[in-house]
């Protein structure tokens, strides 16, 4: 699995968008086959933007390959600037809101070995009971949801 994450995404700059979905006080997340120790790796549902298309019509794509759920892309909230060789992705969170469809755990067509392990809705301590090394690095700065709406407009991890 490794090996083809690294193929597939290293090596170059990738430029992704992701979706930042709260309803009753919990946060839509996707549980990754990872490289990190543990092989897992928490996040909101996004991926990579294509040639001519924009970041709103991306993110609505890839949710709904993902989740099957439609959305509405609202604010930008933030740009995470991650880069740890051989790994480059610039990414644009969004708020979203659910508009249709029922929670489906979908596919990522960009790999052959499924990476997506599972989808779920998760409140404050379950995000907060997650090693730092298993959730996306923004997951570590709140202490609740909330807080995502005050983050810095510009994060990165170097």
């Amino acid at each position: 699995m490794t090996d083809e994450i690294l193929s597939t995404y290293g090596n170059r700059l990738r430029v992704r968008v992701c979706g930042v979905c709260i309803e009753n006080n919990r946060i839509l997340l996707i549980k990754h086959k990872s490289i990190t120790k543990s092989g897992v790796f928490y996040a909101p549902p996004g991926g990579g933007i294509n040639p001519n298309e924009s970041a709103v019509e991306a993110l609505k794509r890839e949710f709904l390959e993902e989740t099957g759920l439609e959305i509405a892309v609202n604010r930008l909230l933030f740009v995470n600037d991650y880069v740890k060789p051989p790994l480059h992705g610039v990414e644009l969170f969004f708020e979203v809101g659910r508009v249709s469809g029922e929670l489906r755990l979908g596919i990522d067509p960009e790999t052959q070995n499924q990476i997506i392990e599972s989808i779920s809705w998760l409140d404050i301590s379950e995000v907060k009971s997650l090693k730092s090394e298993e959730k996306h690095s923004f997951l570590d700065l709140i202490k609740s949801f909330d807080e995502i709406y005050t983050l810095d407009k510009y994060l990165t991890q170097l």
